[in-house]
């Protein structure tokens, strides 16, 4: 047979089209990186990101200045109606009345308290007072301290309309006042206002001292905006507004202000505007003329408590190339910033080189990491895009040259037909495929079925071993981390079961085909057949969303039967149903039993769905092996073969009625032999093996018998304080967890979070160990510590906080959150203070309830 030569002219289709097509993609690709990294769109989506948060904060900075503005310090109503009362008195007792004695100026301040109470109510703040100037000039501090009357009212829900004075708070009003004025005292009240020096009470002498120097000038011009301070160790932390009263010849008679509590200051802020919870936060400050220190005044983000504190100034860096300023946390962590300066003072107010500003804080790597992710992504995708070409011009080569020479070789030595003759196009593998039909004869037939089943095998098999052996392989695992890790485990695992089950229904079908399985009946009770399948569905179905119904015929029978291939059949049929039934459908299991004289009872049990049904075509060939109708590669193809057969040999019938879009419906009909002799020796060992299994799933947990009545009375119980398996006292709760791992700290975070409970996380224990002694007390209701933690261990934190010189150290509640969960790991725990000790993984319902007979 004359062969084709090689030549110039002849060229295979792989190098005809490889070559080219290879280096036109290569430069498409290197020039689409090269213009998308470095035309400048890094810059730019530098400054739109700078741009975004600008615009975030001067929106909210605007929102707080309309409040302050307009709700917070609109006192010339109450000023007016103080300065008319003021002026009787002036008119009574002569030139500065306040000035002969502490009757006169208790009788100002009540007469003056129900202006103070209205403007409290209108002004939307949470305080308002009064503070009295008895000297008649200006003096120098008493080193020793002073004590001035006045009157504080507070309000700590100002946002409630309730008109009455009944839920106001009084902070400082002298005795004799007290019953006028109707409101209720304070823990921390005082009938008087008590400064050890000039800063602690600068909310007064600050106004007060500008008032003296400055005798010509209007009370809001030379008004004092005062940082966070409390007027008794008990007290709130509060800021203030606050201005001096003067008469007609510039003599300060007394200060007004209003109070904003630090914790309402905070709810103004949120923090999930400008990044997530543990990514940024918002700071309220006063800052100096150059802005390059700022002193907190109120926060709002989790991620402050880690790198700041309000007692510590801030140091701000500003850029260059961006409006905003960089900042390092405490921790070490790097923040980019921007903040907006909330206009508190007129012009030309003496006070006025301070600032308050409203600052943002963004994690740099959170705020400018999408930018990386961007140039990276456009690096794979240009790369992605090369190989995928390079992979198309493979396949479409390989499509035309593979087949036509697989072809070719095929036939070569085969007897050509006589006669048979096809012109050369000079294309080499077109030339092959010519020869080679010339040469073509007919072959010997091939074994279809035998072909498919072994291609079918060879596929369901190797495709769940690839996954085995190359999510275990170390090349994948190498520097993997532990999410990593644990999803290539599950894909492991589910590889496994699928290939185990695979191997067990060829092995059944084998065994069947060959007449080698065994029916094997036991001594059973009827009731019993059904409870392990109806379990494993119920949790199957409801995964999936889908309504399972059991309708069981009443009465119980001791039969003689193969459990387990029963279980076999009934739970392939309904695995089937859930399967292929969408959320919200049904799922029916009924099964009626009926007693034949004394020797049989008769059994029909019927599978029902609202599932997707089958076909016409395809019910002709339900139970042939390895046929599916939907060719999704979801099993084998077996199940229903090998339930067909199983049934058959147990004496039975199984029947199929199914409408496509409508739903399937299978019928088993057999017959069981009655047992007359007792079966309580085999019920006994079935409740003992199942009461082991019990105990082996609950682990570490104490086995105890609960009677019905007992458990129904428990449940009743729980339900008078308990919505959706979570107490609702826990609701508002304030936590310290403890965890080094973030997966954990995000999971056992995101539990409490459904509880609505307030959290506070840190990364070791030394940390944690300093917010708690940092707090103040009863800050905390609960503390969940890990046991093993970096710096200072579980044992060790439990240990410093409970050595802790107050009283809230002895009695806060710290539970132990650990996989240590052997008894020696418990009774360690205990002795380092622990009040529990949960083992993990954490059951959520477990931490709920601990929590909640924990904390009181």
């Amino acid at each position: 047979m004359k062969k084709i030569n090689d030549s110039e002219t002849n060229k295979s289709i792989f190098r005809a089209l490889f070559v080219p097509f290879f280096l036109i993609m290569t430069m498409q690709a290197c020039l689409f990186y090269v213009v998308a990294v470095y035309g400048g769109i890094e810059q730019t989506l530098r400054n739109n990101a700078a741009d975004i948060l600008d615009e975030r904060i001067v929106n909210r900075k605007n929102e707080i200045e309309t409040l302050y503005s307009k709700s917070w310090i609109r006192l010339e109503g109450c000023r007016k109606q103080i300065t008319n009362v003021y002026s009787k008195y002036c008119y009574n007792y002569g030139s500065k009345p306040l000035t002969l004695g502490k009757d006169k100026q208790q009788d100002f301040l009540r007469d003056i308290s129900g202006s103070m109470i209205t403007t409290l109510k209108q002004n939307e703040v949470n305080g308002i007072f009064v503070i009295v100037n008895n000297q008649k000039k200006k003096t120098k501090f008493n080193k020793n301290g002073e004590q001035k009357i006045g009157l504080c009212i507070r309000d700590l829900d100002q946002k409630s309309n309730y008109t009455g004075v009944e839920d106001l708070l009084l902070e400082r009003a002298p005795t004799s006042i007290i019953s006028d004025i109707k409101c209720s005292l304070d823990s921390g009240w005082e009938a008087r206002y008590t400064f050890n020096s000039e800063k602690t009470g600068d909310f007064y002498y600050n106004p007060l001292n500008a008032a003296w120097d400055n005798p010509d000038t209007a009370g809001e011009d030379i008004a004092y905006f005062a940082q966070t301070h409390k007027i008794s160790r008990i007290d709130k932390p509060v800021v203030s507004y606050s201005l001096p009263l003067m008469d007609e010849d510039g003599y300060p008679y007394a200060v007004l202000g209003v109070e904003l509590t630090i914790d309402y200051l905070s709810t103004l802020m949120s923090e999930q505007e400008i990044a997530g919870t543990n990514s940024g936060c918002y700071i309220l400050a006063m800052t100096n003329k150059s802005k390059d220190i700022c002193k907190p005044i109120a926060e709002k983000g989790a991620i402050f408590n880690r790198c700041f504190t309000t007692d510590e100034d801030i140091k701000l860096d500003y850029k260059k190339n961006l409006d905003g300023f960089n900042v390092v946390g405490r921790d070490g962590t790097k923040f980019y910033g921007n903040m907006a300066e909330i206009s508190i003072y007129n012009n030309n107010n003496p006070f006025e080189d301070q600032k308050l500003v409203l600052v943002a804080l963004v994690n740099n790597k959170e705020f400018f990491s999408y930018i990386s992710k961007i140039k990276h992504t456009l690096a794979t995708v240009a790369l992605i895009s090369l190989i995928l070409g390079v992979l198309c011009i493979i396949a479409v080569s390989r499509r035309f040259e593979q087949p036509i020479t697989r072809m070719a070789n095929k036939v070569r030595h085969t007897r050509p037909k006589d006669g048979f003759k096809l012109g050369r196009i000079g294309i080499y593998e077109i030339d092959q495929l010519v020869e080679s039909i010339e040469e073509l004869n007919r072959t010997a037939s091939r074994d279809t079925a035998r072909t498919e089943f072994f291609s079918r095998m060879s596929h369901d098999m190797r495709t769940p071993m690839n996954a085995i052996i190359s999510f275990s392989s170390p090349e994948l695992l190498d520097g993997a981390d532990e999410a990593v890790v644990a999803e290539y485990l599950d894909k492991i695992h589910s590889s496994g079961e699928y290939l185990l089950g695979l191997i067990n229904e060829v092995l059944d079908m084998t065994k069947i085909e060959s007449d080698k399985i065994d029916i094997v009946c036991k001594p059973q009770k009827s009731s019993n057949l059904w409870e392990t399948i109806i379990t494993i569905i119920d949790k199957v179905a409801q995964k999936k969303g889908v309504i399972f119904k059991k309708d069981i015929s009443e009465g119980d029978y001791n039969v003689m039967v193969d459990e387990q291939h029963l279980n076999q059949i009934v739970m392939n049929l309904l695995s089937n149903a859930v399967k292929f039934t969408d959320p919200d459908g049904v799922v029916s299991l009924k099964v009626s039993m009926t007693p034949v004289v004394d020797e049989y009872v008769h059994f029909v049990v019927v599978v029902e769905d609202s599932g997707i049904g089958m076909s016409e075509e395809f019910m002709e060939e339900l139970y042939t092996p390895f046929v599916q109708e939907h060719d999704s590669r979801e099993g084998t193809g077996l199940g229903l073969s090998i339930a067909k057969k199983l049934i058959e040999m147990m004496g039975g019938t199984i029947k199929c009625v199914s409408r496509k879009g409508v739903g399937t419906k299978f019928t088993l009909d057999f017959r069981l032999q009655m047992y007359k002799e007792d079966i309580g020796v085999y019920e006994n060992e079935r409740i003992e093996q199942e009461a082991g299994a019990e105990n082996t799933h609950e682990g570490n947990v104490d086995a105890k018998v609960v009677s019905k009545e007992d458990n129904n009375e428990d449940k009743a119980k729980a339900g008078q304080k308990k919505h959706g398996n979570i107490d609702e006292s826990l609701k508002g709760k304030h936590v310290l967890v403890c965890e080094d791992h973030p997966l954990n700290t995000q999971i056992i975070v995101r539990l409490l979070e459904r509880a609505e409970m307030e959290i506070e996380t840190a990364e070791n224990g030394e940390i944690g160990f300093e917010m708690f002694k940092n707090s103040e007390e009863n800050t905390y209701d609960a503390v969940l510590m890990d046991i093993r933690m970096p710096v200072m261990d579980g044992l060790e934190t439990s240990r410093a906080i409970r050595s802790l010189d107050r009283e809230d150290a002895k009695t806060v509640p710290i539970i132990a959150m650990t996989a240590n969960a052997f008894e020696e790991d418990v009774r360690a725990s205990k002795e380092a203070g622990m009040n529990a000790h949960l083992s993990k993984p954490i059951d959520p319902q477990k931490v709920y309830d601990t929590l909640s007979e924990l904390i009181v």
